[in-house]
């Protein structure tokens, strides 16, 4: 795939460039310098959306089961 700028890489995430930025810096998505910006390959941009929305279900997902078992929390109305 094409290298992308910060920028770039954003868009095709959704997310804010200065996130992608933060990203590169704490390791968790691979980038080099070029200039005052990041080049990052596309695959990797791709990757990492992937390990985020991955990230992303694993915390928010209810299956029918979980949902039907649940206990009602403080504050809900059983009516």
């Amino acid at each position: 795939m094409d290298a992308l700028t910060t920028k770039e890489a954003a868009a095709r995430l959704g997310i804010h460039w200065r996130s992608v930025v933060k990203a590169i810096q704490r390791g968790a998505l691979p980038a080099r310098k070029h200039g005052r910006d990041y080049l990052i390959d596309g695959a990797d941009v791709e990757q990492y959306r992937v390990s985020r929305s991955r990230k992303h279900t694993d915390n928010h997902t209810v299956t029918p089961e979980q949902d039907e078992t649940e206990e009602p929390r403080a504050g809900d109305s059983a009516s």
